[in-house]
């Protein structure tokens, strides 16, 4: 592992629960390459501030929120719009990756995602939920 320090288990929010935009990231503790995303996700976050809800969600200490969602590989992203999920999937580990992807969300770009597993996370995930 590297000397990185751990992550945490809260989640991280860059604006207020209103948002109708999620960016959830999946990933674990332990995982040196989310470690290394954690700084690429938090500066998205920082430039999306007030528009785009982001919360970094580990698969071990959020088992019960994450689901029956199978995480296979790191980083995976959940995108919501509205409740819905838009997208679910591990992506390449880069900045421009990201914001790509945040992009077609805000642009409402990305067709709802068929899973119910994720389409149930997207739920839990929701503001208000418990």
């Amino acid at each position: 592992m590297s000397g990185s320090p751990p992550l945490a288990a809260a989640p991280m929010r860059s604006d207020p629960p209103e948002s109708s935009t999620l960016i959830a990231c999946l990933c674990a503790a332990w995982c040196d390459t989310c470690g290394d995303y954690r700084r690429v996700f938090e500066s998205e976050a920082s430039r999306r501030a007030g528009r785009v809800q982001f919360r970094w969600i580990d698969i071990e200490d959020e088992s019960a929120l994450v689901g029956d969602v199978e995480v296979e590989n790191f980083p995976t992203l959940v995108i919501t719009r509205n409740g819905q999920a838009r997208f679910y999937g591990t992506i390449t580990p880069h900045a421009r990756t990201l914001t790509r992807l945040v992009e077609a969300a805000l642009a409402d770009e990305l067709a709802p995602v068929d899973a119910e597993e994720v389409r149930d996370l997207a739920q839990r995930l929701a503001p208000g939920s418990p």
